[in-house]
């Protein structure tokens, strides 16, 4: 029996041993962006228990592809290794240091603020310059409860931050190159390229926020996207209006990062005080989307829930007083919905769907919209290929 237990032991010390390297980025021995997402759960939970701040900053290296390029990707890992043991040693026992993407870090800050965090950010971000390797870094920090009450919420505030440093930092350079140029006697560039990047930078954040919110979020959103966009060419919309349709389909549910995780995901029926919580996603959807100058997109997204018969929310509007897209997304959501697998029940055939639609028309639906999204439908998959829908599984009786 000793020696059983010996292996037992061993195998058990083993197990523990590779449970921790799936914790950690290979590279730098820091936690890896699984592990952060998961202790960032758990800390974000304690905290809200204790009434506890928690911060969590970003940090983003500057000229990190230019380091590649130049002097090869073995120096490229030699600087992040560099980068990882700073931000390490500049952690306390309570901190949590990670790596979450090529060149990008993040560090939970249980028990910081955000003047506390900026303070460690900007430091950080100081050393970091001083490496003398030809890259710097820019950084982010988002607080809780002040930040948001969701974790989707505080990593989108958080990433947001970041990639509004980033486009600074990138407008103070070009203000610099441009007045190099115009002393020289050469034509600055078009300032508007920067506002057009900013606008970018802060559409992926998005989509990256309600890609991190759950796995059926993002599939939801998706397959929501690549519908209107069919809806939307088949009654013949301008294609740049279809491309930003297709966006807010996309963004349709970005509210939802605001919405906080027991009611999103609780399994049961929504009581009549959680309902009202959940109706707030169409408002902080069009404030989120806004806030990052998807103007058009934010009306339609703030209305995809308002019905023909004006019994939606959250305007009440009715009829032809709905935009559109709104009219579009909101068909395009609700058929989705209907088909799809959730958890508890299996979608429904597709013939069904567009039944219950049908019955809605006019009263809950769009009638041209259901129209419209039933003739795409009814050329087959073929008509999807290329939206991104063929083949997903969607069921016909």
């Amino acid at each position: 029996y000793a020696a059983e237990a010996a292996i037992a032991l061993a195998n058990a010390r083993l197990v523990e041993r590779l449970e921790e390297t799936a914790r950690r980025d290979s590279l730098t021995g820091l936690v890896n962006h699984g592990e952060f997402q998961n202790t960032l759960g758990v800390e974000l939970e304690s905290a809200q228990r204790r009434q506890e701040t928690l911060s969590v900053a970003m940090l983003d290296l500057d000229g990190f592809k230019e380091v590649n390029d130049e002097y090869g990707h073995a120096e490229g890992d030699r600087l992040l290794r560099m980068v990882a043991q700073r931000i390490d040693a500049a952690c306390t026992s309570r901190d949590i240091a990670a790596r979450i993407g090529g060149d990008e870090f993040a560090l939970i800050l249980p028990g910081r603020g955000a003047v506390e965090a900026e303070t460690l950010a900007a430091a950080l971000e100081q050393e970091l310059e001083s490496l003398g390797v030809g890259t710097g870094a820019s950084w982010g920090v988002a607080a809780w409860p002040t930040a948001g009450p969701s974790q989707s919420l505080l990593l989108f505030n958080a990433d947001r931050a970041l990639y509004e440093a980033k486009v600074a930092k990138r407008a103070e350079a070009e203000r610099r190159s441009t007045r190099r140029r115009s002393d020289s006697g050469l034509i600055p560039a078009d300032p508007s390229l920067n506002a057009i990047q900013h606008r970018r930078a802060l559409t992926a954040s998005l989509a990256r926020a309600v890609d991190a919110k759950d796995s059926y979020t993002r599939s939801h959103s998706e397959t929501v996207a690549e519908l209107c966009a069919a809806v939307g060419q088949e009654i013949e919309l301008d294609p740049q209006r279809v491309l930003k349709l297709r966006l807010a389909g996309l963004l349709h549910d970005v509210g939802k990062i605001g919405i906080a995780d027991a009611i999103l995901q609780k399994p049961a029926a929504l009581t009549e005080k959680e309902y009202e919580v959940m109706k707030t996603h169409a408002t902080l959807g069009h404030s989120i989307l806004y806030a990052a100058e998807l103007f058009d997109e934010s009306q339609w997204v703030l209305h995809h829930h308002e019905r023909i018969d004006g019994r939606g929310y959250p305007d009440g509007l009715g009829g032809e007083d709905i935009r559109l897209e709104s009219r579009i997304i909101l068909v395009a959501d609700a058929f989705e919905a209907m088909t799809s697998d959730r958890a508890y029940r299996r979608g429904r055939p597709e013939s069904d769907a567009l039944a219950e639609l049908r019955r809605g028309a006019g009263a809950q639906f769009d009638v041209d919209c259901v129209g419209a999204l039933a003739r795409v439908l009814a050329r087959g998959p073929r008509s999807l290929t290329g939206l991104g829908l063929a083949g997903r599984g969607s069921r016909t009786a």
